[in-house]
């Protein structure tokens, strides 16, 4: 077997910093227009801003939008992927998980965007995996009936791109097979 580079794949941030950016505005928009269109003007929030001078409802809103897009963003800021000698190995919100190239059986992209993993045996990938297994064993299932695979790597998740991590992984997965590592 080659001596494979570990490759470490993180989220593509930048997209990340600029989805909460964008929920945050449109919060702060949308406070704006409210708190302009008299809308809530009559109501508790709305006077305490009007006899202060400042504008509440929009600092509100926004306020509440700001957290909504880091609860939103959160979720992938540190995901990592590390393709590594033996395996893959994979942190996200749920925990780790280690999957050796031989138990991958499929990887492909899918039109949504990003790449999906097919493992040979769902338990042995669930043995090595931290967190709530009933999560996981669910999100596969509809993954598998979705898109044949077991696990989704979003675009946002893939720093070097889905095309790219495809071709590593099925090179890897090829190495495996051509070795005889796969049963």
């Amino acid at each position: 077997m080659p001596e494979w580079p570990e490759i470490v794949i993180g989220a593509k941030r930048w997209k990340l910093a600029i989805q909460v950016a964008v929920i945050a505005l449109g919060g702060l928009f949308t406070g704006e227009v409210l708190e302009w269109s008299g809308f809530l003007s009559s109501s508790a929030i709305g006077k305490l801003g009007a006899a202060a001078g400042v504008p509440l409802v929009a600092a509100g809103i926004g306020g509440i939008a700001i957290i909504v897009g880091i609860v939103v963003v959160r979720d992938s800021w540190n995901h990592r992927i590390v393709l590594g000698r033996d395996g893959l190995s994979v942190t996200d919100r749920l925990g780790r998980y280690v999957v050796p190239y031989g138990d991958i059986t499929s990887v492909k992209g899918v039109p949504l965007g990003g790449a999906v993993v097919g493992f040979r045996d769902l338990e042995s990938w669930l043995a090595t995996a931290e967190g709530n297994h009933d999560i996981r064993r669910r999100t596969a299932a509809r993954i598998s009936s979705d898109y044949g695979g077991h696990v989704w790597f979003y675009d946002k998740q893939l720093s070097l791109g889905a095309g790219a991590f495809i071709e590593l992984v099925r090179e890897r997965t090829k190495e495996n097979d051509a070795t005889g590592d796969r049963p």
